[in-house]
């Protein structure tokens, strides 16, 4: 990629585009950054991290946030984001996976008394979340954060401190409330005791006898649960509707699972953990999903 350097007029009108815009770090000319985070988007060092950030500024006013998490063969992608600055008050949002554009938040921001930031976040002309912030590229938490559901439902109250998640309060989409201070990211993921084959070949097993099976299949069934500081599993629910039947079965090869999770840590305790488990229905030949498949009798799957 060639990277135009700009001239000492256009230092200048960057400087001073920069010094109003909230949120934003003076570069000296285009240049990258990486921030590195642990359990909880606890801030780290890249030894102790799980995640990280690579911010790259593309010009005075764009952005480009990539997120990747580690794993046994080093870091895979999970998003990235384009972010526009369109004034100190408004920002857009496009979140890409792969080349795929998903979808655009638009965000609104305010300064506060104790000089951090006020934001709201619109996507397709819904609210989805407001919140109090310290730095805007990337967000860093701070305070009291609601989420609302495309639908306009509540989803969550949460509280936040240096960016991790202290307490939340949260329901479902249908209003129902839910779970109570689950966390999203740990230390230590749960784990099934009797170990992922007895998992797949159970939850397998129970769908195949099921009168709703059929090779012909097609689709996604998402589903959330909750892994408790116990170990056992709760609040298991279907994130998304489709074929309402096999859905069903398939939430209950979950429910009837026997044995227990040894459960998520978070700072050397254990706590909550939310996770989301997506089983595909596919034919052989057609694409691969990126999550989970159903292929023959083999479930595979990876956790949020």
């Amino acid at each position: 990629m060639k990277i135009h350097r700009p001239g000492a007029v256009r230092i200048l009108i960057a400087a001073l585009l920069l010094a109003v815009i909230p949120g934003i770090q003076a570069f000296a000319g285009i240049g990258k950054e990486t921030y590195y985070f642990a359990g909880n988007d606890r801030p780290a060092g890249e030894s102790d991290a799980i995640k990280k950030i690579e911010k790259e500024q593309v010009s005075d006013r764009k952005f480009w946030l990539h997120t990747y998490i580690r794993t046994d063969t080093g870091w895979d992608p999970i998003k990235s984001e384009l972010i526009r600055v369109r004034s100190p008050e408004e920002q857009i949002i496009s979140l890409y996976h792969g080349n795929l554009m998903l979808y655009r938040t638009v965000r609104k921001i305010s300064r506060i008394n104790d000089g951090n930031f006020l934001f709201e976040e619109t996507k397709r002309g819904t609210l989805v979340r407001t919140g109090h912030a310290t730095e805007l590229i990337p967000l860093h938490l701070e305070g009291e954060v609601t989420e609302y559901y495309d639908s306009g439902m509540k989803r969550s109250e949460a509280f936040y401190r240096d960016n991790q998640l202290v307490w939340n309060h949260n329901w479902l989409e249908n209003g129902e409330k839910y779970i109570d201070t689950i966390f999203y990211s740990v230390d230590t993921w749960p784990r099934y005791l009797d170990g992922d084959i007895a998992m797949k070949a159970q939850m397998n097993n129970y769908i195949l006898s099921s009168k709703y099976y059929s090779k012909d299949l097609s689709g996604t069934v998402l589903l959330g649960f909750v892994i408790m500081e116990d170990g056992h599993l709760a609040g298991i629910h279907l994130v998304n509707k489709p074929m309402l039947d096999i859905a069903e079965v398939v939430r209950e090869s979950l429910e009837t699972l026997p044995g227990k999770w040894q459960p998520a840590i978070l700072d050397n305790r254990s706590v909550r953990c939310y996770m989301t488990f997506p089983v595909n229905f596919m034919v052989r030949d057609n694409k691969q999903f990126e999550n989970v498949q159903m292929v023959g009798n083999m479930i595979f799957y990876n956790y949020r």
